[in-house]
């Protein structure tokens, strides 16, 4: 059995986290980089969406200067950096949290960023490359469903069209 891509580990554990390390960026000298642990879930595409409510200091800072790192590393799997610019999102949850995608467009995978994963790589790695029983979560995600888990928040916010990644066995080419 040959070893497993960085990018498909990295994919798996991302989509494994409920939570997260999220670090923002003030637009200025003046104040200091906030880091906020964040609900986590993972976008199709490889992107993650987080909740923040919008009065926090991070969200103010990701509005100034929409640029975040995002660390996962979810019990079992790889620590997982991504690093990126990060959208808000129209919807709120039920707590009055804002929604934010953070693209990945840099990837580091291990507890010291010690494997660089190619964005363009993680990006159409299949998370499942065995289709949906490679990843067996330890809990059911929010929404979960009889024909398998969903990726929560991140399924209401789906991906542009053609940007779709095939990540069952009979979507592979």
């Amino acid at each position: 059995m040959g070893s497993v891509d960085p990018a498909v580990l990295a994919r798996i554990s991302l989509a494994r986290a409920r939570v997260a390390a999220l670090l923002t960026y003030p637009d200025g000298l003046s104040a200091a980089p906030r880091l906020t642990t964040v609900t986590v879930s993972a976008g199709d595409d490889g992107s993650a969406v987080v909740l923040l409510r919008p009065d926090s200091p991070a969200a103010q800072q990701l509005l100034a200067r929409p640029f975040a790192v995002l660390q996962v590393a979810p019990q079992g799997c790889a620590r997982v950096s991504l690093y990126g610019v990060t959208r808000r999102l129209p919807d709120r949850d039920g707590s009055g949290r804002v929604a934010y995608r953070v693209e990945a467009a840099a990837v580091r995978l291990g507890d010291h960023g010690e494997i660089s994963v190619e964005a363009c790589a993680y990006a159409t790695a299949c998370r499942a490359p065995l289709g949906r029983e490679a990843v067996v979560l330890p809990f059911p995600r929010p929404g979960a469903s009889e024909d398998g888990p969903t990726t929560g928040l991140a399924a209401r916010y789906p991906d542009p069209p053609g940007r779709r990644i095939p990540c069952t066995p009979d979507e592979h080419p």
